[in-house]
């Protein structure tokens, strides 16, 4: 599976463990691009859809709720989104994330670490850091609060479909 004699941390979210088996029929919406590299990053677009105006990054059940977001803000709102999946988290190859923001010139990071010093501010950071144009940047995250064990408060501290969606249409339309 990994070919590496470095320690490695999977992150997981213990939501995906319930879900089904996702088959083709949850990508049908999609156009997937898939990076060439030992660990690939997935870039999800409407199927057909105009040009994005906006670059989400997203990992693990957070990608899964920002695909939906992306689905919703295209049919709702015409607002079109590319969606970079990174599978490699440390380092992160902002590559395919710069190249998509140099096309949008706007960006949301979007997961469930804290919203301080977590993962999302590095990649934003990066991003702002080497950037061939001014981009327009957000941070979407968990609370800064532990994360509850309790399933309503667990879900005030995380990020939703819904916050997902007024985060990137937030950033699109101000």
């Amino acid at each position: 599976m990994l070919k590496t004699e470095e320690p490695v941390l999977f992150i997981e979210n213990k939501l995906l463990y319930n879900l089904p088996i996702q088959g083709s029929d949850t990508l049908r919406d999609f156009e997937v691009h898939e990076t060439a590299n030992e660990y690939p990053n997935y870039i999800l677009t409407i199927r057909g859809a105009p040009k994005p105006v906006l670059t989400i990054a997203a990992y693990g059940y957070m990608a899964s709720a920002a695909r939906e977001a992306v689905k919703r803000l295209a049919y709702e709102r015409e607002i079109f989104c590319e969606l970079v999946i990174p599978t490699r988290l440390a380092p992160v190859d902002v590559t395919p994330i710069l190249a998509s923001t140099n096309r949008t010139e706007r960006f949301l990071t979007v997961e469930e670490g804290g919203l301080s010093f977590g993962w999302g501010a590095e990649v934003a950071a990066q991003v702002a850091e080497k950037s061939n144009l001014p981009v327009k940047i957000s941070r979407l995250g968990a609370l800064d609060l532990p994360v509850p064990a309790s399933l309503p408060l667990e879900n005030a501290v995380l990020p939703s479909v819904e916050d997902i969606y007024r985060a990137a249409e937030k950033i699109v339309i101000t």
